[in-house]
C-alpha cells in the first residue's frame, strides 16, 4: 500500500473577494447553527495548486 503525502498550505485570498464574502457567509451560518464563533481557514493541497497553474 502507498502511502499517500497530504501536505496543504494556507491560500492567499488578498485578491479574492468573492471567495472572502462565502468564506465570511458560511461563518456566520454556522455561528447561527452552532450558537458560538467560528472561524473557518482556507488551505489547498499542494498537489492540486500546482495543476492550476
Amino acid at each position: 500500500m502507498i502511502k499517500e503525502s497530504k501536505s496543504y498550505k494556507l491560500v492567499n485570498l488578498q485578491n479574492r473577494q468573492d471567495v472572502m464574502e462565502e468564506i465570511a457567509k458560511t461563518e456566520r451560518d454556522l455561528k447561527r447553527m452552532l450558537g458560538g464563533q467560528v472561524a473557518l481557514i482556507a488551505y489547498v493541497k499542494e498537489d492540486d495548486q500546482k495543476q492550476r497553474r
